[in-house]
């Protein structure tokens, strides 16, 4: 059975493969940025309780700096409030434990990365 050979010149091959690359970056980009999200929750006290580092589900990634850092603008401008009254009744010592949006609220920070979509 005779072997089926796609390309007649080895340059046909060479030239399907930087097509094919090049095709393959378009479709999954290399993003630089990252818009990292960490969860604070806050005690009574005016504490700390605890923080988790790096919530997947709430960051975003971005091609170029300037992006970014718009994303992170917008995030902070989004949870300036809900962290302002969480700090507030941490201080007072009027927080509703037992409710996570009540005392907890996230820090958001850009990040470098190198990772493909």
């Amino acid at each position: 059975m005779a072997k089926f050979n796609l390309f007649k010149t080895l340059a046909e091959k060479r030239a399907y493969a930087i097509g094919r690359k090049h095709q393959y970056n378009k479709e999954h980009p290399l993003m630089k940025y990252k818009v990292s999200v960490d969860s604070v929750y806050m005690n009574n006290d005016n504490r700390v309780e605890h923080r988790m580092k790096d919530v997947n589900i709430y960051s975003s990634y971005h091609k170029t700096k300037k992006s970014a850092q718009k994303a992170l603008n917008e995030a902070i401008k989004r949870e300036k409030y809900q962290k302002e009254s969480v700090l507030r009744k941490a201080k007072a010592g009027t927080l509703n434990m037992f409710n996570s949006q009540d005392h907890s609220y996230y820090d958001f920070k850009i990040v470098k990365c190198n990772k493909r979509m």
